[in-house]
């Protein structure tokens, strides 16, 4: 008779609240997704910049910086994706559904990161991507 185990949560460590500098790297972080539509390369290069180098200083603004990176990755690849397929009508559904996600969850992003509290973006998770300190 196989004996059945639980699992022990561990409670998750006090988090102190983050001071307004490391609030305003980690929303930064997650603002520059709005770049892809201006200044396409900066989107990615930023969120990069801010975890390279006040990543290293602070956990916070780490995992703020990896989650917009990664999550503008994949967005930018849905959108290539659709720019390919507007050769055969299928990116004009495509396109518009995209930038409408993108825009809803960078805007959510922001204004949880604005409160200091650390925000995951959907299925982040899965990939693997949320490592929480």
């Amino acid at each position: 008779m196989k004996q059945a185990t639980t699992k022990q949560l561990l409670p998750e460590p006090e988090q102190e609240t983050p001071d307004r500098n490391t609030i305003n790297w980690a929303v930064a972080a997650h603002a520059s997704g709005f770049l892809i539509y201006f200044l396409f390369g900066l989107h990615l290069l930023v969120p990069l910049f801010i975890m390279l180098t006040e990543g290293k200083k602070n956990a916070y603004v780490n995992h703020q910086a990896l989650q917009a990176l990664v999550f503008q990755t994949i967005m930018l690849l849905f959108l290539s994706i659709g720019g390919m397929l507007t050769l055969v009508l299928a990116g004009f559904l495509i396109i518009p559904t995209v930038a409408v996600i993108h825009l809803v969850l960078t805007t959510i992003a922001i204004i949880t990161s604005s409160k200091g509290e650390r925000y995951c973006y959907p299925l982040m998770e899965e990939l693997g991507v949320d490592k929480t300190p």
